[in-house]
């Protein structure tokens, strides 16, 4: 505490890790009819494993807080995230994103104490803020060739075929997706809170969208990862509520709900 001001600080990190692991089993041909095991396979049981499929997401982030005789506070907050879905297998990459915020919430009626009599209640609020998104795992990498089927030609030669180990051409200059947010509001009550309504106004942009582009088939895949688009969602949403009737055994509360939003 310093006089009139409440601080406070929250600082922490965390270590995300998922994967997935698992194998198939098949019989190749059965010996005897409704028997499923790998013991009643004809030829050899045909063994597979599937990709590990791991992704690792490590974060450090911080929240401060500051209020004001408990009418006007202030929070700040940021987090930095190194996401191993962008990590290329030389260790390159645009891996580490930043992101943060700020809101502001400022209770007006307890600020002002000659307001109306019937006003109960009133809060505007604003804030803004920063998201990231990674990929999916191992999706960046793909673009190394792996080898093929050997074919013979018509000179009776041996030829090694390679092709793309995935149909989808990684990309190594991708960066993270990122989201904004600017919000704003005004919330009263009044009459001894029988009445109240909430009003909401945002706007909210993604850009920098990872996005599987197709492509002609004769390039060799069917499709290429590119950072593009921006989609942004405009509108408002207004809530409105009463309770016309209230007895010490019964209450009516109706409310009223409207939203808005241009995509």
């Amino acid at each position: 505490n310093f006089n009139d001001l409440t601080t406070s600080l929250h600082v922490g990190g965390e270590v995300f890790t998922s994967g997935q692991t698992g194998s198939n089993f098949n019989t190749n041909g059965g010996v005897l009819p409704d028997v499923f095991r790998l013991s009643n396979s004809k030829g050899a049981a045909v063994v597979s494993d599937v990709k590990p499929n791991k992704s690792q997401l490590s974060s450090a982030y911080f929240q401060a807080n500051i209020d004001y005789h408990n009418f006007l506070s202030l929070n700040l907050y940021g987090r930095n995230d190194w996401n191993s879905t962008l990590v290329y297998n030389d260790a390159h990459g645009k891996y580490s994103d930043f992101y943060g915020g700020a809101d502001m919430a400022w209770v007006f009626t307890d600020m002002f104490k000659d307001l109306p009599s019937f006003i109960n209640f009133g809060k505007l609020r604003a804030s803004y803020s920063l998201t990231g998104n990674g990929s999916d795992p191992y999706t960046t990498n793909t673009g190394s060739y792996t080898a093929g089927s050997v074919y013979t030609n018509t000179s009776g030669n041996s030829v090694n075929t390679y092709s793309y180990s995935s149909s989808t051409l990684g990309n190594q200059n991708l960066v993270p997706e990122q989201g904004s947010k600017i919000e704003g509001g005004l919330e009263l009550r009044a009459l001894h809170n029988r009445i109240g309504g909430d009003i909401t106004w945002y706007t909210q942009d993604t850009k920098n969208q990872i996005i599987s582009f197709s492509v002609p088939g004769t390039s060799g895949v069917n499709a290429a990862l590119l950072n593009g688009g921006l989609v942004r969602n405009r509108g408002i949403e207004l809530t409105i509520y009463g309770t016309p009737i209230q007895t010490t055994d019964f209450s009516w509360i109706s409310r009223l709900n409207y939203t808005h939003n241009r995509n």
